[in-house]
């Protein structure tokens, strides 16, 4: 199974290789979470041309520039496991790609793996955190969509990067991050909010910092840093 997929990637670039992995551990990753909420829903994953990723009747296929492999339940399992090993040796940094968010490391995360020099924890506090905003000024966490919604039931969160899992909506995501922040705390398991070199900038983490700043006020949070090869991503 691991030996058919690499014989079609073989030629690919490795960013290419990266790409389609994270996406198959976030196919994993989504069937898991309706699994534990005893869900049963198909979907396809498209994130990028030449490869697509689907789930049906307890079966994923993914399709490879036209490639087809079937893997079960066990068959993604084994797989997701070779996937991280391959990161941890392709890459290798000090902290566990087990703890990246399957949505963002699909999304931008899979994009850094070659540039990653050196991971830090920090701690910032929540007035200080900054959200990019495209061809506007960043802003305070004030302006989240996410703490807005938190503030005003009412409010109606935009989403532009389909972030969330197939069997959540918006409201049902920040719900669920705003209890589990509640009940477990934040960082469980070292899954801290991320930021790239020394910027303000927040790159993961939007739910559980405006859950922290909604249940707590503006409070030092603990962060990790991804400090990447000649600041890239620097602004």
């Amino acid at each position: 199974m691991v030996e058919k997929i690499e014989s079609f990637v073989i030629n690919k670039s490795d960013k290419c290789v990266a790409h389609i992995y994270s996406i198959i551990l976030r196919a994993w990753h989504e069937e898991k979470y309706m699994r534990s909420k005893n869900i049963k829903k198909d979907f396809c994953l498209r994130q990028m041309e030449g490869f697509q990723i689907s789930f049906k009747d307890r079966y994923f296929k993914l399709n490879i520039d036209n490639n087809i492999i079937v893997l079960n339940i066990n068959d993604m399992n084994n797989l997701s496991e070779y996937i991280y090993e391959y990161f941890k040796i392709k890459y290798p940094i000090n902290y566990d790609y087990k703890l990246i968010d399957t949505v963002y490391f699909s999304l931008f995360f899979y994009d850094l793996l070659d540039k990653i020099i050196d991971v830090k924890y920090d701690k910032i506090n929540i007035k200080d955190i900054k959200l990019l905003r495209k061809g506007l000024k960043p802003v305070s966490i004030n302006e989240s969509e996410r703490y807005k919604a938190l503030i005003d039931s009412s409010y109606e969160m935009y989403s532009p990067f389909k972030s969330n899992l197939f069997i959540d909506t918006p409201r049902d995501r920040l719900n669920n991050v705003l209890n589990i922040v509640k009940e477990n705390g934040y960082g469980k398991n070292d899954q801290y909010a991320i930021l790239y070199n020394d910027e303000p900038y927040l790159r993961d983490g939007q739910h559980r910092v405006s859950a922290l700043k909604y249940i707590y006020g503006d409070i030092d949070i603990y962060v990790i840093r991804f400090y990447l090869k000649d600041n890239y991503f620097y602004e």
